[in-house]
């Protein structure tokens, strides 16, 4: 069975004989798994998310550019890869990491920058 090769950056479930058993877990279980990087959560499903070095050198240049421009224009808060937010109303085991992401400060959680995931969506997400 021959199977394209998705996008940089789009995650990706690929069945077949040689793939090991799908991961289930809450987005509980998810936010204080060890092996959750690079990988979300998708419906109660374990996703990895194909990231090679040209797409994490895009991904930090466009969250250093943002987060300079945030800070300077006292904008909100832009957010790095790796950062969850779990905001899907209808989908409570579904997490998403953008590569970077922006939150304006008037929408920012009243006590600051939350220890687990981001519970709003954000207002920029890439």
């Amino acid at each position: 069975m021959s199977v394209a090769t998705p996008p940089i950056g789009i995650p990706s479930v690929v069945p077949s004989a040689a793939s090991p058993p799908v991961r289930r877990m809450t987005a509980a279980e998810f936010e204080f798994w060890p092996e959750q990087k690079g990988k979300e959560l998708d419906d109660g499903v374990v996703v990895a998310v194909n990231v090679g070095t040209e797409s994490s050198v895009i991904a930090g240049e466009l969250y250093r550019r943002l987060a300079n421009h945030v800070i300077d224009q006292r904008l909100g808060m832009a957010f790095p890869p790796e950062t969850a937010f779990r905001c899907f109303p209808g989908h409570p085991n579904r997490a998403r990491k953008p590569d970077v992401s922006f939150v304006a400060a008037q929408r920012m959680p009243s006590g600051g920058v939350p220890r687990g995931y981001m519970t709003i969506a954000p207002d920029l997400a890439v």
